[in-house]
């Protein structure tokens, strides 16, 4: 059985479907959809991040939405909270999600970070959601460089 791959590439060579908000929302709803129990799913971001003021009181330990910024530029940009509501929500007890978000503001593991306190410790419907993080070697290297 093939399994369902979108690549998203920024090398505007016409005819490829680029990371914008829009593609990228979309390639997660249908990374997302008709998923079941037992399913093993894999994201993968690489590119630019920021962080914004949260608006929602004391959601974030540092009161900062981690956001991912897309190629149509930081007033489009995907916050943590929305990665989470696409990405995390829809999947069903049982299924499995890995995450590599290789990006300068994911210094924990990127959708835990998002997730944490929505998945730890609760679950959806009767078996609990397992999320793994990973950072690229790059990224932990740096990391190690540039402590924040």
């Amino acid at each position: 059985m093939r399994l369902p791959t979108s690549v998203l590439i920024d090398d505007r060579i016409d005819g490829h479907v680029q990371p914008t908000r829009t593609s990228i929302l979309q390639a997660i709803a249908d990374l997302v959809k008709d998923v079941k129990d037992g399913d093993y799913l894999f994201f993968h971001y690489s590119g630019h991040s920021t962080q914004v003021d949260s608006p929602r009181f004391n959601s974030e330990e540092d009161g900062k939405d981690k956001c991912i910024v897309p190629l149509d530029g930081e007033d489009m940009k995907i916050v943590d909270n929305d990665l989470h509501a696409a990405l995390v929500v829809p999947l069903p007890p049982g299924a499995h999600l890995v995450a590599v978000l290789d990006t300068c503001h994911y210094s924990t593991s990127p959708i835990t970070a998002a997730t944490a306190s929505s998945c730890r410790g609760s679950s959806v419907g009767s078996a609990p959601v397992r999320i793994s993080g990973i950072m690229s070697f790059a990224a932990v290297r740096a990391r190690s460089r540039w402590p924040a």
